[in-house]
């Protein structure tokens, strides 16, 4: 016999308005956004001070939104201090642009893109877990206990006349993107450590030492105050924001996990500590991106101070980061990756794999570790007078110029042809290099649709393999496509990299991260209709029972576009808001108050 579960909710048709207004706390949390980020002018006058303090008099500063007089009668770091929260100066931050020293600007659209798959990952994770009107399908059946005490993934498939089921939505390859949408979060891990190796090593070859301990610490001032910000808001705000049938039950408990595991998420322990009361879904991956960083500035440290003890260490860390997932999923027999399952995602914070696998540091560490070697390797071809020629694309364009031009001046193009010779063996390099990545990106993309496969049989060791090279080959497609960006070698690629416009978009990845669940959270706290979830992973609208409702059959709908453009543009409008009041003014004190010679 079947069971029969009740829910204890509240019932509302999808027209009905809500059922209570927080118009009152919604309207004061306005008002106050409104007041620290208005965009009249706002002035602070200074009285006549002493010569010596080396203030103008009268001069006027725009700070806020309303006019106001502040008098300054203390040293110029005050002033500094006051400017740190100028929403002009601010937003200049955002938007300004010097090209980087050492190449790395195509790091700005490797943030972006890989962002907003990220962002569109969580959209769908959210509506596939939430309430769906085509639920018949694919599903995952919770794993089972065998004798020996290990998880069995068990697979139940329901066969279902509508084509349109959440069945040909996770089986359709068209959809892996999203569906093994964890690469783009290790793309994220491979930029972390490129960037820590990168920089670190320039500032060890500057000043010859570091205090690791200060180095540590400035990161973690850095991500904390904006990170506790939004922590805060979960833990008492956001409940307030929104109704719906839901709200409480979907909400409210992501509000009792922040008041029960807050502290974890402070020190970057909460993908190991209380994780059964995660408090942001999305958390577990700063706190693994610093134990992993904090990890690595070890790594480069020794790789500069003793470089061949460095780089075997280096070496040994890194392998053993592609043999724990592997072992670890070859024992516990486990999943191999995150399944975009409708019973593995209706609380992914209590999911099992999700907890016990996918957001441990010891599972995801190939990208990063592989991202401290590129730092490192682009660091030394970068400091020797070896230099990588530009010949991928430019070369094979001049090369075709010059043979046209010979024949226009009737010149035997032979002659010409054999200057470029000596460059031959690099574009042949350079263009392996780009059959191998490309082919790698897109191996380690698709090849999960196996395992969705509903004759699929399970086998531990073929998810063994998946677990331990898949994130290895993205990584390092994704690192050639870096190091060819560097050396002047990925053409039109690099453009499309460095477009100015994604600029300070992507200065904005950290807050937007930070602030993506509200969003995602509040649209399913709210729904008052099943979501209908159609194909390229995204869903076709909320349509429940309305009147009048026809399914038009399977494909392109600009519904699809709206979701995912409203989901992206209220995540990065939000992390705008986050970015000006808290994360850049609080990481200008922090440079001031640390600039050499302050005695403040």
């Amino acid at each position: 016999m079947g069971t029969l579960t009740f829910t204890l909710s509240s019932c509302s048709r999808s027209w009905d308005a809500p059922r209570y207004s927080h118009y009152g706390d919604t309207h004061g949390h306005t008002l106050v956004i409104l007041t620290l980020m208005g965009c009249t002018e706002v002035s602070t006058l200074r009285r006549p001070l002493a010569l010596h303090s080396g203030y103008d008099q009268n001069t006027a500063l725009e700070i806020f939104s309303t006019r106001i007089a502040v008098v300054i009668v203390s040293e110029p770091v005050f002033e500094d201090v006051l400017l740190a929260f100028s929403v002009s100066e601010n937003l200049g931050k955002l938007s300004s642009h010097t090209p980087s020293d050492l190449g790395l600007d195509c790091v700005f659209g490797f943030k972006f893109y890989a962002m907003f798959m990220i962002l569109a990952g969580h959209s769908l994770l959210f509506l596939v877990g939430g309430p769906v009107l085509n639920e018949t399908g694919i599903n995952k059946a919770d794993s089972v206990m065998d004798v020996q005490n290990r998880w069995i993934p068990m697979y139940a498939h329901e066969p279902s006349s509508n084509a349109a089921t959440i069945d040909s939505v996770v089986r359709s390859i068209a959809n892996e993107p999203f569906k093994n949408n964890q690469l783009f979060v290790d793309t994220f891990f491979l930029v972390s450590g490129f960037l820590l190796s990168r920089l670190m090593l320039v500032e060890l070859d500057k000043n010859k030492r570091i205090n690791l301990f200060s180095f540590f610490a400035l990161r973690y001032i850095r991500l904390t105050p904006a990170y506790a910000v939004v922590i805060a808001f979960y833990a008492t705000l956001f409940v307030k924001i929104g109704s719906g049938p839901l709200w409480d039950a979907r909400i409210g408990l992501e509000r009792d996990r922040c008041v029960a595991s807050w502290w974890a998420n402070i020190i970057y322990v909460n993908n190991y500590v209380n994780t059964d009361m995660l408090c942001m879904f999305q958390s577990w991956y700063i706190a693994a991106d610093t134990q992993l960083f904090l990890i690595s500035m070890f790594l480069v440290y020794t790789m500069w101070r003793w470089p061949t003890v460095g780089k075997i260490l280096l070496f040994v860390v890194l392998a053993l980061s592609v043999a724990i997932p592997y072992v670890i999923t070859l024992i516990s027999r486990l999943d191999p990756l995150l399944m975009m399952f409708r019973t593995e995602l209706e609380d992914i914070s209590s999911n099992a794999f999700f907890k016990n696998s996918y957001v441990k540091t010891h599972m995801r560490g190939t990208p990063y570790f592989l991202g401290v070697l590129l730092g490192y390797l682009v660091h030394r071809l970068q400091q020797s007078d070896k230099k990588v020629p530009r010949y991928s694309f430019n070369s094979c364009r001049d090369l075709r110029h010059t043979i046209v031009v010979a024949k226009i001046l009737g010149v035997a193009p032979n002659k010409y042809i054999i200057l470029f010779i000596p460059a031959l063996p690099f574009v042949i390099a350079v263009w392996f290099g780009w059959i191998l990545s490309t082919f790698l990106l897109v191996a380690s993309l698709y090849s999960s649709n196996v395992f969705y496969d509903p004759n699929y049989r399970y086998y531990a060791s073929d998810a063994a393999v998946f677990a331990s090279l898949d994130k290895l080959g993205w990584s390092l497609g994704s690192s050639w496509i870096i190091f060819a960006c560097i050396t002047k070698n990925a053409g039109p690629i690099e453009k499309f990299l460095t477009w100015k416009p994604i600029i300070p978009l992507s200065r904005l990845t950290y807050s937007a991260f930070l602030v993506n669940g509200v969003v995602v959270l509040h649209h399913l706290g709210t729904l008052r209709a099943p979501t209908y979830v159609e194909d390229i992973s995204l869903p076709r609208g909320a349509v429940g029972s309305a009147p009048g409702y026809k399914y038009m059959g399977p494909g392109f709908d600009s519904q699809l576009i709206k979701i995912l453009i409203s989901h992206v543009f209220v995540t990065f409008l939000l992390a705008l808001v986050l970015s000006i009041i808290f994360e850049s003014p609080l990481n200008a004190i922090q440079k001031i108050l640390l600039r050499k010679g302050n005695k403040q």
